[in-house]
């Protein structure tokens, strides 16, 4: 397969007072930055001293001169972690760290993913990750091992995306990225993306908008895909913040060209299988997510709450019929952690719930005939406790950590 080829170009305007004023000298006095919080360990420890295998991508490695259209481009550096690029939107990228999620046909499995403290992963452990937007994310931390138990459902890691930061002006930023994906011709793929954000005071927000339109590499390959990403917080003094996430996404056609015997990938590795074609496999789908979430911080002991909710549209049509899905999710996550001298304790609560309406139809040119041969409700509920234990004196550091999860599915036919 032919190397595609990307080329992207970028503008930043910034707006205000501060960007347009002479700056200051810089003060060149020391001063000792608080400890850093790395949010897949769940506390408040440096990445030196968790005892746990962790990465971290900045901005710089996940929009520099890349087409930010999925995870296969930032996290490439990553030990430990493949992302499969699949060059197939309808099934996304397939996501192993340390072999767990490798058996996955389509979406994520094995993983916990996160955007801004607010869960992509539904309660039945699958991650779609069209409302991932890479054009404004500001850096990806991955936690890669067992330690992500503390997560539920996800024995193979952790990846938790944080949208960058709001400056202290205005800023606004226009970006268009084409591509040839391997066809040799920059129509084939193309990206424009909007970006606002500000700090006031106390509030900040940032909002992105994006178009994505592509060929694809293979026949049947086509996509196209309009996404929203926002995040606005508001602090109270130097305790307290709430962040309001708001993330959504529209796509009305992601084209499935199938998989291909080894004969005819040789031969001609571009072209679609002709079953997929004749019965326009793919998804048309539709999400919308949003979260409030609650931070509160003192030197002794912290807190952090956050509730969320989903609903998801899917028409999924395939070689054997047509998929009609419809899905309501919302979840609600508490921690609390207390610092005492040489140790720090944390508990906290996870409970989520899953509503999926399904049905299948007959599959004529793509679209669904007749009568539902499948009309089915799927429901899932789940709660995990959870608790954590770290304990440091001078070099030695124990962390200890339990969680139990209660998960029940049923399905009415």
């Amino acid at each position: 397969m032919k190397a595609a080829v990307y080329a992207a170009i970028a503008f930043t305007v910034l707006c205000g007072p501060s960007a347009l004023e002479g700056q200051a000298p810089a003060d060149t006095s020391l001063i000792r930055l608080d400890t850093l919080q790395v949010p897949v360990t769940r506390t408040a420890v440096s990445a030196a001293r968790a005892p746990v295998s962790l990465s971290l991508v900045g901005r710089d490695q996940i929009q520099g001169g890349l087409a930010t259209i999925g995870l296969h481009e930032s996290l490439a550096s990553v030990p430990g972690l493949i992302v499969d690029n699949r060059q197939n939107f309808s099934l996304g990228n397939r996501v192993v760290i340390r072999g767990l999620g490798a058996r996955a046909a389509f979406g994520v499995r094995g993983l916990r993913v996160l955007v801004d403290g607010i869960p992509l992963t539904m309660p039945d452990g699958q991650t779609n990750l069209n409302n991932l937007d890479l054009g404004s994310a500001g850096a990806i931390h991955v936690l890669r091992g067992p330690a992500s138990a503390l997560f539920g459902n996800a024995a193979g890691g952790v990846i938790a995306v944080e949208t960058e930061s709001a400056p202290g002006p205005r800023s606004m930023e226009a970006r268009v990225t084409v591509g040839d994906q391997g066809r040799s011709s920059l129509t084939r793929l193309w990206k424009a993306q909007a970006k606002v954000a500000e700090r006031v005071g106390p509030f900040d927000y940032l909002a992105s908008v994006s178009r994505m339109q592509t060929d694809g590499y293979r026949d049947h390959g086509r996509a196209r895909q309009t996404q929203f990403n926002g995040r606005a917080g508001f602090a109270t003094g130097d305790a307290t913040r709430v962040t309001v996430v708001l993330n959504a996404v529209d796509m009305p056609l992601a084209e499935n060209p199938g998989s291909l015997p080894i004969d005819s990938a040789r031969a001609a590795p571009s072209m679609a299988w002709q079953r997929n074609v004749d019965t326009g496999s793919g998804e048309r789908t539709r999400q919308a997510q949003v979260g409030i979430r609650l931070q509160h911080e003192r030197p002794d002991a912290r807190a952090d709450m956050s509730v969320h909710a989903l609903t998801r549209s899917l028409e999924n049509p395939l070689p054997f019929g047509v998929i009609d899905l419809g899905r309501t999710a919302g979840g609600l996550r508490a921690l609390y952690e207390r610092r005492l001298a040489i140790t720090a304790v944390t508990a906290g609560l996870d409970i989520e719930a899953q509503r999926d309406d399904r049905r299948e139809f007959a599959n004529e040119g793509g679209q669904p005939s007749g009568a539902a041969r499948r009309d089915q409700e799927d429901r899932v509920a789940s709660i995990g406790p959870f608790a954590q234990a770290r304990i440091e004196t001078g070099r030695v550091g124990v962390m200890l950590g339990a969680r139990y999860d209660a998960v029940r599915f049923e399905t009415i036919d």
